[in-house]
């Protein structure tokens, strides 16, 4: 239930600060249909939307099957691209 907590106290905020695009992602995160939320967010994680990459990360991490290799893989892909962006 933490775990769950903290994932969508992170959702919260990158919602809150990405606009209303996240509704459809952020709705399926709430409601636990993690399956919909990832299909949802890998392809928009992949082109590159570093918003999108976080949140996948934290959704490997606390929301789907705890897999943290790819949570961390998909948290290195936001930083690199923060980094590429300076």
């Amino acid at each position: 239930m933490v775990k769950l907590i903290k994932m969508l106290a992170v959702s919260l905020i990158l919602i809150c600060t990405s606009g209303a695009a996240w509704a459809d992602d952020y709705a399926a995160a709430r409601r636990c249909d993690y399956a919909t939320a990832l299909k949802l967010l890998r392809p928009l994680a992949q082109k590159d939307l570093q918003e999108r990459r976080i949140f996948l990360g934290t959704m490997y991490e606390h929301g789907v099957a705890q897999d943290y290799k790819e949570a961390v893989r998909w948290y290195r892909l936001a930083a690199y691209q923060e980094l590429l962006r300076r």
